[in-house]
């Protein structure tokens, strides 16, 4: 264990390996017993971190007995649902094809001592009493029941994953609080790495099943592992570990739970520092807007009378519209674990809600021209956005409420409900494009935004549904589009500028 030869070694007791190796052959030469000597190539096992030989010695050590109970642990946790599915193939085949026992103790300083005896005079082993849990065998002195004489102790630690393997019992107090067990267990989730199925999620499964006769979770939710900026692995050896608190300090930790969401289930991932910058950008944006509602809220107090409902713009109704959609799809999404979804959250604020709604009732605000209905509007919008936005970036979310409500986001509870207006106003999005086509054309031709234009002429079918929306929009096209003069046209969907 201390990396030498023992005294069963003779004269080479005390050396290292590659030094008894050199001096054996030095024996063998001076005393001519060596026919032929030459290089040869062979797999050579290797510390992962170090890069040196292992060498593998013979212990004894203690065994959990698991081969028995596979078949009972494969049948029983065919009711786990898997997230990725196809990870559930990684768990079958390491259990179907495990043909010896759990090693459970380890030659450590650290960890949960082996609280059993040894009788060296009977041959028995002794476990510690249950009332004696938890022991250090090393530090109380016990007697053999038969036989009298002082036993000695497992000096070993157990295996990590003896501790980790009930987690769901310890957090479901088994053993403590029956009726709270029996209302928390089964859990209903276990998220963790795929690199752990084969420790984690079977010796949790397996020692859950033969305590219980119960599987401990319905889910597992299978996350991939982070690869450096340079795309592999992270190891301190190849220098591209990035510590956690470095990216938070300097970014926000809402900024990192962004980059976060790009993660697929089961698959690993590239730390990309881009994306975490866009993170800390959006919440930037994302305060900007808060804070414009709020400023142009002071005068308003909500109306849940359904007459507000009437005055609504169709702009105001493609708007909650859209949202109605986003409450819908990060519902599902989230349903499925499919945290991508807020890479859809990000465009629906930054660019439905920031770059065109905003735009579009800004002179309603300042003119007080359907103010009303413009407030109405962005106070649902604001409120449901924090819902749907708090589970991503908790503390922005927070901050916003704290802020500008006196509330906490957290506390409401409850996922935002959908408002209800027809889908048929998300056609309004044609007036949408009106928009960005005058935006480009003043981008184009180096105008500002806020320049006004002569004429705008907009072609559309004129049996299309759009068609009607564009003209229930022309005073929102000239207001926010600064322009002078908008004509419509029959034909395909397109839009002409004119300085």
């Amino acid at each position: 264990e201390y990396g030498k030869l023992t005294d069963e070694c003779g004269i080479y007791k005390g050396m290292k390996v590659e030094e008894a190796r050199k001096k054996i052959i030095e024996d063998l030469n001076a005393t001519n017993f060596i026919v032929k000597q030459e290089k040869t190539i062979q797999n050579v096992g290797i510390h992962e971190r170090c890069k040196k030989p292992v060498e593998f010695i013979s212990t004894d050590q203690w065994f959990i007995k698991v081969v028995d109970f596979k078949d009972k642990i494969l049948e029983k946790s065919k009711d786990i649902k898997w997230v990725p599915d196809y990870m559930e193939k990684r768990f079958v085949d390491w259990a179907g094809n495990m043909d010896w026992d759990w090693v459970i103790s380890r030659q450590r300083v650290f960890g949960t001592p082996i609280p059993f005896y040894y009788c060296e005079q009977c041959n028995k082993i002794i476990p510690a009493e249950i009332s004696e849990l938890p022991i250090d065998p090393t530090v109380a002195e016990k007697k053999c029941p038969d036989c009298g004489k002082i036993l000695s102790p497992a000096g070993d630690v157990c295996d990590c994953w003896v501790d980790s393997s009930i987690t769901p019992l310890i957090i479901s107090k088994w053993l403590q609080d029956k009726e709270y067990f029996n209302k928390t267990y089964p859990s209903s989730l276990r998220p963790q790495g795929h690199e752990i199925i084969r420790t984690w999620a079977f010796y949790t499964i397996f020692r859950c099943l033969i305590l219980t006769e119960q599987i401990p979770f319905d889910k597992i939710l299978v996350n991939g592992m982070v690869f450096g900026p340079d795309g592999k692995k992270m190891s301190k050896s190849l220098g591209n570990v990035v510590e956690p608190n470095e990216i938070v300090v300097k970014y926000g930790a809402d900024a990192v739970r962004q980059w976060a969401c790009t993660f697929v289930p089961g698959s690993d991932t590239t730390l990309i520092m881009k994306d975490i910058d866009y993170g800390k950008r959006f919440i930037t944006k994302l305060w900007n807007m808060a804070k414009f509602i709020e400023m142009n809220l002071q005068d308003y107090k909500h109306n849940e009378n359904k007459e507000i409902l009437t005055q609504l713009t169709p702009v105001d109704k493609w708007i909650l519209a859209k949202l109605d959609e986003m409450i819908q799809n990060t519902d599902n999404a989230l349903e499925n674990f499919n945290f991508t979804i807020m890479k859809d959250l990000q465009n629906f604020v930054w660019h439905d809600v920031c770059d065109n709604y905003l735009e579009l009732v800004k002179y309603r605000m300042y003119e007080n021209i359907n103010k009303e209905s413009a407030q109405y509007t962005l106070d649902i919008l604001l409120k449901n956005l924090m819902k749907l936005l708090a589970p991503f970036i908790p503390h922005i979310t927070e901050e916003i409420e704290q802020n500008f409500n006196n509330e906490s986001v957290h506390s409401k509870g409850g996922f935002p409900e959908k408002t209800g207006i027809d889908k048929i106003y998300l056609n309004v999005e044609k007036v949408v494009s009106v928009i960005e086509a005058i935006r480009k054309f003043k981008g184009d031709n180096k105008l500002k935004l806020s320049e006004e234009i002569s004429e705008v002429k907009i072609y559309r079918k004129q049996d299309a549904t759009e068609a009607k929306f564009i003209e229930e929009c022309i005073i929102d096209i000239k207001k926010a589009g600064k322009v002078k003069e908008v004509e419509i046209f029959d034909g395909n969907f397109k839009v002409e500028c004119e300085r």
